[in-house]
């Protein structure tokens, strides 16, 4: 688990990285369009495309007995976690599921 200061990408070279890591780690075509990340299709949950895309720096990190990730997959759980277990949540309370920025977590490693 991490910890840490999100702040929004919006230069093409990483916007193309995390374009790039969408398409490897979840089979999902993107492309880099006026500072966002684009598609012909996303989650309904999401507000659909375009999608701002947010890097983390982390502060602190946790880790779990018996767990042995890199840091690369570790970048890859984290945000999916978040996004699952929020939007999870949010059903179980009754509550809209709203995200800070609109889908704004993008593996960048």
């Amino acid at each position: 688990m991490a910890e840490g200061s999100p702040s929004r990408v919006d230069d093409d070279e990483t916007l193309r990285r995390a374009s790039g890591a969408f398409g490897d780690i979840y089979d999902w075509p993107t492309e880099v369009k006026d500072g966002q990340l684009d598609a012909e299709h996303g989650a309904s949950t999401s507000g659909g495309p375009p999608y701002d895309v947010s890097e983390l720096t982390p502060h602190k990190a946790f880790g779990f007995p018996g767990v042995t990730m890199s840091a690369v997959e570790m970048g890859v759980v984290v945000p999916d976690e978040l996004v699952v277990h929020g939007w999870d949540l949010s059903r179980a309370t009754g509550q809209p599921y709203r995200p800070l920025r609109s889908n704004s977590i993008a593996p960048t490693g």
